[in-house]
């Protein structure tokens, strides 16, 4: 009986542990989410504004205004109007990239207080579990039961840390899942447009390569959102972030409003050099996800180690 309620009690401890550990890292987390959303707040902002301006350019050049008028005597409207369209795309592209970044940092925020909520008063059980220990102590007054809040508190931080690691493993191969869709996309993109530029594919192979190059793209805008969340879970563990592909603005406008051979190496380099900046992320992640396994491999040998000591305690005892 003696020996299930020291038991009892050591497990206490360690579970009021791991929730104040998690319970510092989810404030860490939020605290370092504050400077992000101000941040993307104000790149949304900036991002609107341009796309406003945009706007007005090409509503200006559309409707009957000193501006159109102008450009019809200098005969070159047209141009113009293409021009300014193309532009106010990619203001557009840009500012619902920006929106979108802002909204996703909006929700891990939203989801970080639903989990710190959802750990009710940890310091208050945390307290209680202490002093249930220090009873018990105080009741048997052996070396014994000391060790055993020692063993007790050590497994309650290293069941955090494995709880963190693993969930960054998680999010590392769920970034290299969809880094892996993305690339096999960009490669679909990047056979189209080197059949367009060197074997004159027209129209129809032209639509089908900028087709290919918009799915790439949101391919990629995926691979950003599932580094987001690696960086959340890396944060936890002090480790720096996995930089981005970023290839958004890369591969968002082309030759829209042109078709020559000199576009077409223009498209075919900007694909090239997407593929060089995803392989180098894919290295990384990789990289990264065997440090981590190396992480939870060590912290799960010291917590066997610990419970065959706790084990070896309460049967003696």
């Amino acid at each position: 009986m003696a020996a299930e309620e020291r038991h009892v009690i050591a497990e206490r401890v360690a579970a009021a542990v791991d929730d104040r550990r998690r319970r510092d890292h989810l404030r860490a987390q939020r605290a370092q989410l504050a400077e992000v959303i101000a941040s993307r707040t104000q790149e949304d902002a900036a991002a609107r504004a341009a796309l406003a301006a945009e706007q007005r350019d090409v509503v200006a050049l559309e409707s009957f205004s000193f501006t159109r008028v102008w450009s019809g005597l200098r005969g070159d409207t047209d141009e113009r109007l293409g021009r300014e369209r193309a532009e106010a795309q990619q203001a557009e592209y840009v500012a619902a990239a920006a929106a979108e970044k802002l909204q996703r940092t909006l929700a891990e925020d939203q989801r970080l207080q639903t989990e710190l909520a959802g750990l009710g008063d940890v310091d208050a059980e945390y307290a209680h579990a202490l002093a249930a220990q220090e009873a018990w102590h105080a009741s048997r007054g052996d070396s014994v039961a000391q060790e055993l809040v020692d063993n007790a508190r050590r497994r309650g931080d290293l069941n955090a840390e494995r709880r963190e690691v693993a969930e960054a493993i998680h999010a590392a191969v769920d970034a290299s899942r969809v880094l892996n869709d993305a690339q096999e996309r960009l490669r679909s993109a990047g056979g189209w447009s080197t059949y367009d530029t060197f074997f004159g594919g027209g129209f129809i192979a032209d639509m089908v390569k900028h087709s290919k190059i918009d799915h790439a793209s949101r391919g990629f805008a995926d691979v950003d959102r599932a580094l987001d969340r690696l960086s959340t879970e890396l944060r936890d563990l002090k480790l720096p972030s996995v930089r981005g592909v970023d290839v958004g603005e890369l591969l968002g406008t082309f030759d829209v409003l042109f078709d020559n051979i000199f576009s077409d190496w223009m498209v075919r380099g900007r694909i090239q050099e997407a593929q060089e900046r995803s392989g180098a992320v894919y290295r990384a992640l990789h990289s990264l996800i065997d440090t981590l396994t190396a992480q939870l491999d060590a912290v799960t040998a010291e917590l066997l180690t610990l419970e065959e000591r706790r084990e070896h305690l309460l049967a003696q005892n």
